[in-house]
């Protein structure tokens, strides 16, 4: 019975870190939402 509940638990925050590390990507790419212009003005730069 213990098992099952560590078990249970151990799924639980596996599942959360999986969502605050997605969550922790979807805000850092809306906030550098105009990433994708800056890498093509110095891949130009650099061209």
């Amino acid at each position: 019975m213990v098992s099952d509940t560590c078990s249970g638990l151990h799924l639980v925050l596996v599942c959360l870190h999986v969502l605050a590390e997605v969550e922790m990507g979807v805000r850092f790419l809306a906030k550098n939402s105009d990433i994708r212009s800056v890498v093509t003005s110095i891949n130009s730069a650099c061209m």
